[in-house]
């Protein structure tokens, strides 16, 4: 499956191709600021919003959740991955 992300002020729009191609929209209202693929699993990937704090996703983008403790600020301007400390699984947002 081929796929790409754009993230918009409203939503984070995810298109997907399978035999024909799909758009799905996420995190609506959530004002959507910067996104980051786990490049060692890439299922795993995070979006910081710009009043809502660090979501990230365990399914490519279809389901989300608030990243939670250790992730003070509502504003996230720039997210990126790193498996220095990696926890439960998944590389560290920044």
């Amino acid at each position: 499956m081929v796929g790409f992300v754009v993230v918009t002020r409203a939503a984070l729009l995810i298109a997907r191709r399978a035999s024909t191609w799909t758009i799905d929209e996420h995190l609506d209202g959530l004002s959507p600021a910067c996104v980051a693929v786990d490049l060692r699993s890439p299922a795993q990937v995070y979006c910081g919003t710009a009043r809502d704090g660090l979501f990230r996703s365990r399914d490519s983008g279809r389901n989300w959740e608030p990243v939670g403790p250790g992730i003070d600020h509502p504003k996230i301007t720039a997210v990126n991955v790193g498996h220095a400390g990696q926890t439960d699984g998944f590389g560290i947002g920044c």
